[in-house]
């Protein structure tokens, strides 16, 4: 049932699709000096049977929505010298909820801003980046990011600021590096607040070719040095938080073959005041193309520590296999594996997953497309307190719609229906969704 503020929801929505076209009508690629301008807007209309993406019984709320978003983006690039290049992006979007009125973001839009600058002097490079992001994540636990049995993923506003800095020098066959990198994650929601945190690393590091065959990389010993800093805003208890955590690598890595492309690394490593210890790491990848339209990929990696931490991942293998039937018609399927009881791995849970896609373009009329997806997802946690096994299976298919009605302004429609069910519940996740929108490129 739609609330009393539809109308005062109806006349905003008039009101910022009036905007937008406005804008459309009226703006158009700019040229600012050295610097291209590229603009962009859209606006689409949605309807959802499930707008928290939660099951019927975890829904305290209207699950049934009607809503608008409207997002516009830039992008300036152009070089700064003739040896250095500029980026900056933007992008903003606005939701207004017919329904939900407290999922509306018209007064705190979500939004990213990212500039980058990449300067050359001689053989150095020095690559710096910049960023705010606030946007929706899917986290499964916001404060320890592991897996927790039964637990259904949702949306968790995330604000992120990060400042990058590389330094880089190469004279071959020597590669010489070193950054430093600041990262603020914030949760402006109360109930995720204890993930807030404060990330530094820094560090340096150094690469030799020792051996090269036609300009391929045979024997490269390397050095890397780095410390790094995590404190935890509002848990300062917090075992470790704010402690500076070095680790030193000295390594020798080897390629036995080019195809496969199998490669050994030997390596001693150091954490903070421990003894140095010895890792092996083996890895292999290969695609084959079985016939023109029948593609097979498969890659392996296997690492030995002889002091093994919570949760690595010793052994890690996927293999996939697309096929193209024709030129409108593709599917591929993939398995990827984390084993826990493969060569002594410690890892926390033992997954595997399989997936499988289908695309059809062209169905029926031009610009008409339809997809399937299919997952399967099985996390069998470790250790002696460790709970049952999840098994997570999830559906969804759709059609999409585009047609260019000039040479900059399209229009589209879109229909979602997504499930999915675990055996650790009773009742599935399910959605419908219905989007129609328009787009315009300046």
């Amino acid at each position: 049932m739609i609330n009393m503020g539809y109308r005062q929801s109806l006349r905003l929505s008039v009101a910022i699709l009036y905007g937008a076209l406005t804008l459309s009508a009226s703006a158009q690629f700019m040229r600012l000096g050295p610097f291209d301008l590229d603009l962009n807007t859209s606006l689409q209309g949605i309807y959802t049977t499930n707008v928290d993406g939660a099951r019927k019984s975890e829904s305290e709320l209207e699950r049934e929505d009607y809503y608008i978003v409207w997002s516009v983006g830039s992008q300036l690039a152009g070089p700064t010298t003739p040896t250095s290049e500029l980026n900056f992006s933007t992008a903003l979007s606005i939701e207004k909820h017919f329904v939900r009125d407290d999922l509306d973001t018209v007064s705190d839009p979500f939004g990213d801003a990212t500039l980058t600058h990449d300067m050359e002097l001689g053989r150095f490079d020095f690559p710096t980046a910049i960023s705010f992001r606030r946007e929706n994540t899917q986290e499964q636990d916001a404060t320890t990011r592991v897996f927790i049995p039964g637990q259904r993923r949702q949306r968790v506003v995330q604000d992120t600021r990060s400042f990058n800095q590389g330094v880089l020098y190469t004279f071959d066959p020597i590669r010489l590096n070193a950054q430093y990198s600041y990262v603020e994650t914030r949760y402006p929601d109360e109930e995720f607040q204890i993930g807030d945190e404060n990330s530094t690393t820094m560090g340096f590091g150094g690469a030799w070719d020792v051996f090269q065959i036609g300009g391929e990389r045979r024997v490269t010993a390397s050095y890397a040095y780095s410390r790094e800093k995590t404190e935890l805003v509002n848990r300062p208890e917090g075992a470790g938080s704010g402690e500076w955590q070095e680790q030193q690598s000295i390594g020798l890595t080897l390629q036995i073959l080019t195809r496969p492309n199998l490669t050994y690394t030997l390596a001693y490593v150091k954490d903070d005041d421990d003894d140095w210890r010895v890792t092996h790491n083996v890895a292999i990848s290969d695609q084959w193309e079985l016939s023109p339209t029948v593609i097979l990929d498969a890659s392996a990696s296997y690492t030995r520590d002889e002091q093994p931490r919570d949760d690595d991942i010793s052994f890690v293998y996927n293999v996939g296999l697309s096929h193209e039937i024709d030129d409108t018609l593709r599917h591929n399927f993939r398995m990827s594996r984390e084993p826990r009881d493969t060569f002594g791995s410690t890892t926390d849970t033992d997954s595997t997953t399989y997936t499988y896609n289908i695309t059809k373009t062209g169905l029926f009329f031009a610009n008409l497309s339809w997809f399937f997806n299919w997952s399967h997802e099985i996390n069998r946690p470790q250790g002696p307190e460790a709970g049952p096994t999840e098994r997570i299976t999830r559906y969804a298919t759709g059609l999409n719609h585009s047609r260019a009605m000039s040479r900059r302004l399209t229009r589209s429609f879109g229909y979602l229906y997504s499930y999915e069910t675990s055996n650790l519940e009773d009742e599935p996740i399910e959605e419908h969704r219905v989007t129609v929108g328009l787009s315009f490129s300046f």
